[in-house]
């Protein structure tokens, strides 16, 4: 059985995409798999057959963003780390490695051992720089922001494009960022791997009115993930003000926007706060909601051309829907009326659609949307396939083609 070496700097325990990935992976290949902050004792990943774990301990923590950022003298550790875990990297016939911060330290590698090289980027990692930087704050910490910000971005970018010249395979999520690496990079093969859930015949939905004692009468609207900046979580409580209809808000999960949160909606009867949840649960919860939202800030081009995994949750869930405007929400929304495209900011405009729409269903009895629970393309067993099969075209050195699941 072949080997690979699967490097993730983000914590594992809520990454649903890394999941699926080292799942599918483990079906044909022996994973051994990298990764920062400790799994829980329960977690899913020990479920994964054929699969190792290894937890950067934390005299080394922050290996891939230091190495990335200053090079191989931090990388060292990391290879002592390896040799007194006793990984030998000529074991390894695939290096993969999970978004920008891992990506120097692969080539390192792959450099070593002669190994094939996937880059597998959920994101635009560049574009995100300017996310970890407060820039509301006095006029000269602004400069040196905006400064750092920009040396930062110019020698990523460099370093982006010097590493993809070592690239076997290059794995994005889709259309959007796909045709954002190639006017930025030489790719020579590539392939998309959409966001999807597993195929499900029944999900059970949890009753969330009974778990978070939400009044029965209430409707609900579902945002669940994490509690950071970027997703205008702020925004949606504020059009809770307005909001005219029996709409209750539940925000579910956490992060560092979860006290802030609960601050700033601790007036609000129509707004909850809670979390955490368990990953295993997510389409349960998905399905106890009657909507969900997702309102992704267009700051930078990673979250304007994203696609996110909740969306084809709730797509397959067959449940309503309310999104940013964005070039894949719009691409989706296509596939199914139950997508509502939000085009304007302000609070109370939010109310009113989420109002409107509420009032439409409610005065609805038949709806005849597009059924698109039966579109295969909308699975992760369909997605798993192309991804297998571009890797084995690797192996086999057979990857002159551009795959994507069009």
């Amino acid at each position: 059985m072949k080997r690979i070496l699967f490097l993730v700097d983000a914590p594992l325990e809520k990454n649903i995409r890394a999941y699926k990935t080292i799942s599918s992976l483990s079906k044909l290949f022996e994973i051994t798999v990298i990764h920062r902050v400790k799994l829980e004792q329960n977690s899913l990943y020990y479920n994964i057959k054929n699969t190792n774990f290894f937890t950067i301990p934390n005299s080394i923590d922050g290996f891939f963003l230091r190495t990335f950022f200053l090079g191989n003298d931090f990388s060292k550790s990391f290879y002592k780390y390896c040799h007194d875990n006793n990984l030998n990297f000529l074991d390894f016939e695939i290096i993969y490695c999970v978004d920008l911060w891992t990506f120097p330290l692969a080539v390192s590698i792959k450099q070593l051992t002669k190994a094939k090289l996937i880059y597998d980027s959920y994101e635009i990692c560049v574009e995100t720089i300017s996310q970890y930087y407060p820039q509301q704050n006095s006029f000269i910490r602004q400069i040196f922001f905006k400064s750092w910000i920009y040396i930062t971005k110019k020698n990523a970018y460099y370093i982006e494009r010097k590493a993809f010249k070592e690239v076997d395979l290059f794995v994005t999520t889709c259309k959007s960022y796909l045709n954002y690496f190639n006017d930025h990079y030489s790719i020579k093969n590539s392939i998309i791997v959409m966001n999807c859930p597993y195929k499900f015949d029944k999900i059970e939905p949890i009753n969330l009115h009974k778990k978070f004692q939400i009044d029965i009468s209430k409707t609900i609207l579902l945002y669940i993930g994490n509690f950071n900046s970027g997703r205008k979580l702020e925004l949606i409580i504020e059009s809770a003000k307005h909001l005219n209809s029996n709409c209750h808000i539940l925000f579910l999960g956490e992060g560092t926007l979860g006290d802030s949160l609960k601050k700033q909606s601790q007036n609000l009867p129509n707004v909850s706060v809670e979390g955490p949840f368990e990953m295993a649960n997510t389409l349960n919860l998905m399905k106890g909601a009657d909507f969900g939202i997702l309102l992704l800030e267009t700051s930078n081009l990673s979250k304007y051309y994203a696609s996110a995994n909740k969306v084809f949750d709730f797509l397959l869930l067959d449940k309503p829907m309310f999104l940013s405007n964005t070039p894949e929400n719009l691409l989706i929304s296509k596939e199914s009326k139950k997508f509502i495209i939000l085009n304007d900011d302000r609070p109370e405009a939010i109310a009113k659609i989420i109002d409107n729409y509420i009032l439409e269903q409610h005065c609805k009895q038949t709806l005849n949307y597009h059924n698109v629970l039966s579109n295969d393309i909308y699975t992760w067993e369909n997605q798993e396939v192309l991804l297998i099969n571009a890797i084995q075209n690797v192996i086999t050195q057979n990857n002159s083609c551009s795959l994507e699941s069009t």
